[in-house]
C-alpha cells in the first residue's frame, strides 16, 4: 500500500474513532443525565405527594386522597400513583396493569424491565410511619429523547466522516512540510482542544487542506456546542416542569388546608364546629375503649344571651360569642377541644378527666372563666352559663349517649 493511501486511511481511521468516541460519550452522558433528572423528579414527586397526603391519611379522608392521586396522574409522564397506610391501600389511580403488579422500588435504571421507574416516599410524623406513597414514572420520554439525539448525532457523525475522507485525500495527495503541523493539530483536537486551528500560509493545495481541517474542527466544536445547548435546554425544561409540579402541589396543599379549615371550624368564632367535635369525640371513644381511658364531655349554654341579642343587637351578640370562645380556648389545656355546636351552645371534650371530682373542678374553672365581665365597645357585659358534664364510661360509651347525658345534666 502506498504512503499516500496509508496517510488517507490512517487519518480517516483516527477521525472515525474520535467521532465514534464523541458520539458514544455524548449519547451516554445525555442518557445518564436524563435518567438522573427523571430519578430525582420521581422521588421528589413522591415526597411532595407524601407531604400532601399526610392530613388525608391521618383523618382517613379518602375523597381527598383520591383527588390527590388523580391530580398527580394527569401528568403524562406519571403512569400510576398509590397512597396506602400501614395496612390497606387508601387511594390509587393510573394504569390498571401497573397498579396490579407488585411494587418494587427502582434504585437503578439497569433493573427496569417494564418501562416504569417505581419511586416511593414514607408518610411520617415525628419519626412514626403512617403510610407510604408509590409513584411510577414512564421511561419512554428518555427513550424518545435518545432516539432523536442518536439520529442527530449520526447525521453529524456521517457529515464529519465525509469531510474527514475528503480532507484525508487532499492531505495524502499534497503532504509536504505541513504534515507535522497537521499531525500536531489532529492531536490537539483529539485531546479536546477544539479551539485549536492550523495557521494557513498561502493559497495552494496545502493551504486549502489546512483550511479544510480547520473547518472540520469548527464543525466538531459546533457539534459539541449544539450538544451542550441541547443539554441546557433539557435541564431548563426539567427545572420548569419541577417548578410547575412544586407550584401546583403547594397550591393544592393550600387550598385543601383552607377548605378543611372552613369545613371543620365555625365561621364566626374560628373554633372547631360540630363536625370536627364529632370526629375528635369518635377518636377519643376509640382510644378510651382500647386503653380503658376515661374522659369527660361538657355542654355549655350561655345564660341571657337571647336578651343580649334582642337589646344590644346581633353584632354585639356575635362579639359575645367570639369573646366566650376565645376565653374557653385560652382557659383550657392544650389537648382539650372546645367547639361551637350552634347558637350560644358550646361543647368541650376533656381527655384525662377520670371522675366526678375532677369533672366538678373543671366545671368550676369553666364557669369562672366565662363569668368574668366582658368589655365590649366601652360597655361592661356579664355573661353566665349553664354547664353539664358526662363521663366516659360511667354515663355512656357512645357519642350519642354522652351528648344526651351531658345535655340532660346541663338542664
Amino acid at each position: 500500500m502506498s504512503f499516500r493511501l496509508k496517510t488517507i486511511f490512517g487519518v480517516a481511521l483516527i477521525e472515525s474513532v474520535l467521532l465514534f468516541v464523541l458520539v458514544i460519550s455524548s449519547l451516554d452522558y445525555l442518557r445518564h443525565s436524563n435518567q438522573a433528572e427523571l430519578h430525582k423528579r420521581a422521588f421528589t414527586t413522591a415526597e411532595l405527594l407524601a407531604a400532601t397526603a399526610l392530613d388525608g391519611i391521618l383523618t382517613k379522608n379518602l375523597a381527598a386522597l383520591k383527588s390527590y392521586v388523580e391530580e398527580v396522574v394527569t401528568d403524562p409522564d406519571i403512569v400510576y400513583a398509590r397512597i396506602s397506610d400501614n395496612r390497606d391501600i387508601l387511594a390509587q389511580a393510573g394504569d390498571p396493569i401497573a397498579l396490579a403488579r407488585p411494587f418494587q422500588l427502582d434504585d437503578h435504571f439497569r433493573g427496569i424491565r417494564d418501562g416504569i421507574l417505581d419511586a416511593e416516599a414514607n408518610v411520617t410524623v415525628a419519626g412514626a410511619a403512617y403510610g407510604r406513597v408509590e409513584v411510577g414514572f414512564s421511561v419512554g420520554p428518555i427513550d424518545a429523547v435518545m432516539a432523536r439525539a442518536t439520529r442527530h448525532m449520526s447525521f453529524i457523525a456521517g457529515t464529519e466522516l465525509a469531510l474527514v475522507a475528503l480532507f484525508s485525500f487532499l492531505l495524502g495527495t499534497y503532504l509536504t512540510r505541513e504534515l507535522k503541523a497537521l499531525r500536531v493539530a489532529t492531536g490537539r483536537v483529539a485531546d479536546g482542544d477544539l479551539d485549536y486551528r492550523i495557521k494557513v500560509r498561502g493559497n495552494d493545495e496545502l493551504a486549502q487542506t489546512a483550511q479544510a481541517f480547520n473547518a472540520m474542527a469548527q464543525k466538531v466544536q459546533s457539534a459539541f456546542s449544539e450538544r451542550d445547548n441541547a443539554q441546557q435546554a433539557l435541564n431548563a425544561l426539567n427545572q420548569a416542569l419541577e417548578d410547575r409540579v412544586r407550584q401546583r402541589t403547594e397550591q393544592l396543599v393550600s387550598l385543601n388546608r383552607e377548605l378543611e379549615h372552613k369545613t371543620l371550624h365555625d365561621s364566626l368564632t374560628n373554633i372547631p364546629n360540630r363536625t370536627l367535635l364529632n370526629d375528635r369525640l369518635a377518636q377519643q371513644l376509640a382510644l378510651g375503649q382500647r386503653n380503658n381511658a376515661p374522659f369527660a364531655l361538657a355542654v355549655l349554654d350561655l345564660d341571657g344571651f337571647k336578651e343580649v341579642n334582642d337589646v344590644k343587637g346581633h353584632q354585639t351578640g356575635d362579639l359575645v360569642l367570639q369573646s366566650v370562645a376565645n376565653r374557653l380556648s385560652l382557659g383550657l389545656r392544650r389537648f382539650d377541644t372546645v367547639a361551637r355546636m350552634g347558637g350560644d351552645e358550646f361543647a368541650l371534650l376533656l381527655p384525662d378527666v377520670a371522675n366526678e371530682e375532677e369533672a366538678r373542678a373543671v366545671a368550676e374553672h369553666i364557669s369562672e372563666t366565662i363569668s368574668r365581665p366582658l368589655e365590649l365597645g366601652g360597655e361592661r357585659l356579664e355573661v353566665g352559663g349553664s354547664l353539664g358534664i358526662a363521663l366516659f364510661p360511667d354515663h355512656g360509651d357512645d357519642a350519642e349517649t354522652l351528648i344526651r347525658r351531658a345535655d340532660s345534666a346541663m338542664y
